[in-house]
């Protein structure tokens, strides 16, 4: 509990801990909730080993193309799922220079981090916790892809989603959630994202049982992923006029008798 911040107010303090967490959802008979173990467990990926997030950056624009640049399993509890989720792309994304910032600053990723930093946190809360699946970012050099386990539940489509239309799935993941990530709970997460990000597509995939978020990568960043040294420039040509072209000399009256 002192991992969520505050202390405890007087009249809740006086409450066995067991009941306290009890009440919130956290435990059941003494044993963390699923809901209790992805916030506060310390041995996640023992108990829970599919709730995860798997990172994969690939050389190809198809998972079946031979070539993986980089991967990353990020196990843990939410908050750790999602440092670690964000630390991949930033790794393998290019960095261009942003004019305001200075010398010595890394520079812009190739796509908005704050509306993949949006999506992941909406794939982390609104995933399929029944279905044996990981969530899944996979990095291609035209796109990037969030996959997560279950299509929307209940009424929702991508219409609705898009102007904010919310149905919690894992409500007792969303009532703690707000102190460990930098979610509001108001399902304004997808719009946002579109704001940052007005090329963004959603896909609900029932068949497969499964929503996916593509997000398409920049033209010019196109290829620029690590490990991939992107397409061949020609070197630029030298400052000032180019040098005078060599003329072959004509031969000397010696050289001529000699031939």
């Amino acid at each position: 509990m002192r991992k969520f911040g505050a202390p405890l107010a007087t009249s809740v303090a006086v409450v066995p801990p067991e009941r306290l967490t009890e009440a919130l959802g956290l435990t059941r008979r003494g044993a963390l909730t699923l809901a209790g173990l992805l916030l506060l467990g310390r041995n996640v990926p023992r108990f829970a080993p599919l709730c995860k997030v798997q990172a994969v950056a690939f050389a190809g624009r198809s998972v079946a193309d031979d070539g993986c640049l980089d991967r990353q399993e990020c196990e843990g509890t939410l908050g750790e799922q999602f440092l670690a989720t964000m630390a991949f792309p930033k790794r393998n994304l290019p960095h261009r220079p942003d004019p305001g910032a200075g010398f010595n600053q890394p520079g812009r990723a190739g796509l908005p981090l704050e509306a993949l930093s949006e999506l992941v946190v909406n794939a982390l809360m609104h995933r399929d916790y029944l279905v044996s699946a990981s969530v899944k970012v996979f990095l291609f050099p035209d796109r990037l892809e969030i996959q997560s386990p279950g299509s929307l539940p209940n009424s929702l489509t991508v219409d609705n989603i898009r102007v904010g239309v919310s149905v919690p799935r894992n409500s007792i993941l969303l009532s703690h959630a707000q102190f460990i990530l930098p979610y509001s709970g108001l399902g304004t997460g997808i719009p946002r994202s579109l704001r940052l990000f007005p090329g963004l597509d959603l896909v609900d995939d029932r068949e497969a049982n499964r929503f996916t978020v593509r997000l398409p990568r920049p033209p010019l960043a196109s290829g620029w992923v690590k490990g991939d040294p992107g397409p061949v420039r020609e070197a630029p040509a030298p400052y000032g006029p180019p040098p005078p072209r060599s003329r072959r000399q004509p031969a000397s009256p010696q050289t001529r008798r000699r031939r």
